[in-house]
């Protein structure tokens, strides 16, 4: 007969689950009756355009680490951007496993993915990219860049913010900003992490706030990423994962070029694939 007890006698204990989340009094949920009211205010304004390229692309992470991957993902379908290498079937189509060229998925599952790695990503994948950490922008730089999002339906804003701020639990997420509410001042978060926490309105205020405390793999502030389609292709990416990094390990060992090993270096948004790789 089986024992299902210790040796010391105290049953087995099984592993803690968790079902979803009671958002924070800081936030306010889209399917909420003021969410709801929050959304038909601003869906009849000009800031809403990005929400219906996003939402028919929503996706929810597959790992409790790939928000990183989940929201880059969703934003290169809701650019349209060809992958040029099948998913399933004959198909091509973006999900989370082929967005594995800057960092291993093993690696990300683990760890995740910082900013600078995000944007390696994003750029490896066909976007241009425009990438300022808090300290790098101010509020009003941050305020228009959104707006500027919101209103269009092929430029998407990608917020790195930390939860603690928000009042949520957990810390540094990655998820797309899906709207504005001008007259309110609210901000429509697409939270990937759809298991965890419903979409939501946040103040724009509380938003500018959460990207101020640190990554501590990175130690420098959050941020934000504007993503637009490009010309990178996708033939880089390999190359980008054998080169790039070892180049920045060496180079920080040896000069200190790049800083930290973790981040991209500043000149990378000014660059095409043939002259990184003629340079590298």
């Amino acid at each position: 007969m089986a024992n299902n007890q210790s040796a010391a006698g105290t049953p087995p204990t099984t592993p803690r689950s968790f079902y979803k989340r009671t958002l924070p009094d800081s936030c306010i949920a889209l399917n909420s009756e003021q969410g709801k009211r929050l959304f038909q205010t601003a869906i009849n304004t000009e800031y809403m355009e990005i929400y219906y390229e996003l939402s028919t692309q929503f996706l929810t992470q597959s790992e409790p680490a790939y928000c990183g991957l989940a929201t880059l993902c969703m934003s290169l379908n809701a650019l349209q951007v060809d992958p040029l290498r099948k998913w399933k079937g004959g198909w091509r189509w973006y999900d989370e496993t082929m967005l594995d060229c800057c960092r291993s998925l093993e690696h990300i599952k683990e760890k995740g993915v910082t900013m600078g790695e995000l944007n390696c990503l994003a750029r490896c994948n066909g976007l241009r990219t425009e990438m300022r950490r808090a300290d790098q922008t101010t509020k009003e730089s941050f305020l228009k860049a959104l707006k500027e999002s919101v209103r269009s339906s092929d430029v998407v804003m990608i917020v790195s913010f930390s939860r603690k701020t928000l009042g949520q639990t957990g810390d540094g997420h990655f998820s797309p900003i899906g709207g504005y509410n001008e007259a309110e001042d609210m901000v429509l978060i697409l939270d990937v992490a759809r298991f965890k926490y419903s979409t939501y309105w946040i103040t724009f205020d509380l938003l500018w706030e959460s990207l101020h405390p640190h990554d501590s793999a990175t130690k420098k502030p959050r941020g934000y990423m504007v993503l637009r389609r490009g010309q990178l292709r996708q033939h880089g990416c390999t190359r980008l994962k054998n080169i790039y990094f070892r180049r920045i390990s060496k180079s920080r060992e040896s000069t200190g070029r790049y800083g930290y090993s973790r981040d991209i270096p500043k000149n990378f948004n000014s660059i095409n694939s043939s002259e990184f790789f003629n340079r590298h």
